[in-house]
């Protein structure tokens, strides 16, 4: 683009395929995964609820004989508010994300890439902690008395839902930042051009 030209936003001619997965904007396929993202996460602070609300569940399972039995036994206030703390920080990570889901959205429609880092936080850290969690499982179900399915499917459920929303939440964020840097290139080249006008006229 020659020198001295101002940017203006006609001259960006978005390129459909650029952005484009599956036949589908990243924007809509963001837009679609945050509605069965945020349903997901209603489910993951139901789990963590139920969770808290009957401990007595965990203490009939192989995980709770093999490596909390003993200290339950020995450290009970310790253990319980272990259980509690863990409980708790499972559904506050869902209820986060829910919230920041929203703004999330709220930064897609003003093109600020700035307010999808939460999100993008948040998600990197479920992730990290479910791959966690889903390691132990295994591990617990091929060396322990019984076998746990159920715990291990679940956990592998909201492990393939957050990884799934984590590519989406990237696409739409390249996507979101792109846009937001030509508008600022457009912004840039509008106050150049406001000024060397204004220079002239005081000539």
């Amino acid at each position: 683009m020659a020198k001295g030209v101002p940017l203006e936003p006609e001259m960006f001619v978005e390129d459909p395929r650029l952005h484009t997965k599956c036949g589908y904007h990243v924007q809509i396929i963001y837009y679609a995964h945050c509605v069965v993202t945020v349903a997901v996460d209603f489910l993951g602070v139901v789990v963590g609820i139920l969770v808290f609300l009957y401990p007595q569940k965990l203490r009939e399972t192989s995980i709770y004989r093999q490596l909390f039995q003993h200290y339950d036994r020995t450290q009970a206030y310790h253990y319980q508010l272990f259980y509690n703390l863990s409980a708790f920080g499972w559904i506050f990570l869902f209820f986060f994300h829910i919230l920041s889901i929203g703004l999330s959205i709220l930064g897609v429609q003003k093109h600020k890439p700035w307010l999808i880092l939460p999100q993008l936080i948040l998600l990197l850290i479920r992730i990290g902690l479910l791959l966690a969690l889903f390691a132990a499982l295994v591990t617990i179900n091929i060396t322990g008395e019984e076998l746990m399915l159920k715990s291990v499917f679940l956990v592998f459920f909201f492990l393939i839902f957050a990884v799934s929303f984590l590519v989406a939440t990237v696409f739409c964020f390249r996507y979101v930042l792109e846009r937001y840097m030509i508008m600022r290139r457009i912004l840039a080249s509008t106050k150049s051009v406001h000024f060397k006008e204004r220079r002239k006229r005081k000539k």
